[in-house]
């Protein structure tokens, strides 16, 4: 569409090199410095948890946490993705956004990412933020989705909780 982008390595990818752009990051926070410190401010994040001996979502303030399923053969059936929705930052922010999808293995942020692109899934988000007395989408959130996988492919993706950051 005319738009200039810049693409880089995840690992690369530097906060700096992010302000005062839009920026949409696939990464988690094991595999990138600015997701790691990003999430490392949010409600929910990715990070290891011992009882489960896996990477799981957790929810800081509640210890809930959403952990993948795995079949008889250890491998995955079902894992979560987490997108994370924030405004820019710098004086340059302007109107810029970040969007993250990060998730417990490449399927969960495949799922992320499919959610996010998706009309009907960002409908059924846009009416729970409804209910919940916002206009529109806030200006920081975050959206758990659970993947159906078969291993490392995605079989599906549907909401399972969302977290308001700043209206």
């Amino acid at each position: 569409m005319g738009v200039p982008y810049q693409t880089l390595p995840e690992r690369s990818a530097s906060a700096p090199a992010i302000r005062g752009r839009s920026a949409v990051l696939i990464a988690d926070p094991q595999n990138s410095n600015v997701a790691a410190q990003e999430l490392g401010r949010m409600p929910l994040t990715l990070e290891f948890d011992e009882a489960a001996q896996d990477v799981v979502v957790r929810e800081r303030s509640s210890h809930t946490t959403w952990a993948g399923k795995r079949g008889p053969d250890r491998r995955y059936t079902e894992v979560y993705g987490l997108v994370t929705v924030l405004p820019g930052e710098g004086e340059a922010a302007g109107p810029h956004r970040m969007v993250i999808f990060s998730g417990i293995t490449s399927v969960g942020a495949h799922g992320a990412a499919e959610f996010f692109s998706r009309p009907d899934g960002l409908r059924g988000l846009l009416q729970r933020l409804s209910a919940e007395g916002y206009s529109g989408f806030p200006s920081a959130y975050q959206v758990v989705v659970r993947c159906a996988s078969n291993d490392t492919l995605l079989l599906g993706v549907e909401y399972a909780a969302h977290r308001v950051i700043a209206r």
